[in-house]
């Protein structure tokens, strides 16, 4: 009683058993989209998002309104506002818990705002090479807050000393032309920056892909890091609109409250106040809370689905058997063993859900190309994504037609045979 006998019962009953493959197309067809963007989503919260975010705050400076009873008219130009904040960042910097400070322009992770450039390069062969993507606008020290990492294996430490020492260059993700396009070959080279017109900049230094957040495409983190401007003496010079810090090892517990404790004694200089403190943790989970939200309710929907199977399948094969117990009396009658008529029960559904896979793949790929499903990081159709989904929805699939199935055969392995016999 092997496949070909399994084939035969499912031929003789065809009528029954295409509704049955209809049912099983249509299910997989809809999980396959579930399960395709839960893959799209979950391979990219895996993914490395080339920062690390532990031990870091926000750190918010306001200035006092003319309103106020503190405030001074002395310290409300622009030089003194700005040696006013220098002066903060130095008090933080001395802070014993803090390791570094960095500075920057709409540049941290989990951030709505940000700028945009685009580079351009002319290869070898001619080809050029174009690029829109974000920039981010940093002090050397940003890169040791966040932990950013060279593509070559510089450490952050290493890539800071390397901005600190040619601030007039810039620092390119590895994939800024394409994952197709080996972009540590450009370090130390020029190519040309758009800024009202194509001009030359030197590369100093290739990253490891920045993204934003866990859920961004990896293809869209691409990025040019460039220098906020630091004077000889290491002051920042212009605008900036975002302090950052990493804090020690093991003193990150209280440290916003001991720091919050102090904003009055020793960050009150000139108009400025410290005004808050979030750790970017928090950030994050503010941040991609929408995002958690969404992937929730797809899994509720994938798991209602998934239930409904069951009952359906529970309740199709289970009717099945009960109609055919005169025809497992005498499967039992010619020597059947009660585990054979258990696995034939079990083989039909399995045998069927193997004959309708293919024809669901094909479905599947159309729809990819027609790109109704998620898009990856390289597009609809991504062949090993496109694999391991197929293989996924076929998996919950003969897991739930097993788990379906196995009560109705389990029955149907304590068929009396006289009885059945009877009765027909």
């Amino acid at each position: 009683m092997g496949i070909k006998y399994i084939l035969k019962r499912l031929l003789a009953e065809w009528k029954s058993n295409m509704w049955l493959a209809i049912e099983l197309l249509i299910v997989s067809v809809v999980i396959w989209i579930i399960a395709d963007q839960l893959y799209v989503v979950n391979s990219r919260m895996n993914e490395d998002p080339g920062f690390d975010i532990s031990n870091t705050f926000l750190v918010s400076i306001e200035e006092l309104g003319e309103s106020a009873p503190e405030y001074s008219a002395a310290y409300s130009s622009d030089s003194a506002r700005s040696s006013s904040k220098r002066e903060v960042i130095e008090r933080l910097r001395r802070r014993p818990e803090i390791e570094v400070v960095g500075l920057s322009i709409n540049s941290y992770p989990y951030n709505g705002s940000n700028s945009g450039t685009m580079l351009q390069h002319v290869t070898e062969d001619g080809d050029t090479l174009r690029n829109s993507m974000i920039v981010r606008s940093v002090s050397p020290d940003f890169l040791k807050v966040f932990r950013y990492r060279g593509a070559n294996g510089e450490t952050p430490e290493q890539l800071a000393e390397i901005f600190a020492k040619h601030p007039d260059g810039i620092m390119v993700s590895s994939n800024v032309f394409g994952a197709d396009f080996d972009a540590t070959v450009l370090t130390g080279r020029e190519v040309e920056r758009y800024e009202g017109g194509f001009a030359p900049v030197k590369i100093i230094a290739v990253l490891q892909p920045v993204k934003y957040n866990e859920y961004e495409r990896m293809s869209d983190a691409t990025s040019v890091v460039s220098s906020i401007g630091i004077d000889e003496e290491g002051n920042v010079q212009g605008w900036y609109n975002e302090i950052t810090v990493r804090v020690k090892d093991g003193m990150e517990k209280d440290f916003i409250e001991n720091l919050l404790a102090d904003s009055e004694s020793q960050f009150r200089v000139g108009n400025l106040y410290l005004a808050g403190v979030q750790s970017f943790d928090r950030i994050a989970k503010a941040y991609n809370l929408g995002r958690k939200q969404a992937l929730t309710s797809k899994f509720i929907v994938m798991s209602f689905l998934l239930v409904n199977i069951f009952l359906g399948l529970l309740g199709t094969f289970w009717f099945r058997t009960r109609q055919r117990y005169s025809e497992i009396a005498l499967m039992k009658v010619t020597g059947a063993t009660a585990r054979k008529v258990f696995m034939t029960q079990i083989g039909e559904g399995l045998v069927l859900l193997a004959c309708i896979t293919p024809v669901a793949a094909a479905i599947e790929i159309n729809m990819a190309m027609m790109e109704i499903n998620a898009l990856g990081d390289y597009g609809y159709l991504e062949w090993p994504r496109m694999i391991s989904c197929i293989a996924i929805v076929f998996g919950i699939m003969a897991f739930m037609i097993v788990c379906g199935v196995s009560i109705p055969a389990y029955r149907a392995m304590h068929v009396n045979p006289a009885s059945a016999l009877h009765d027909e």
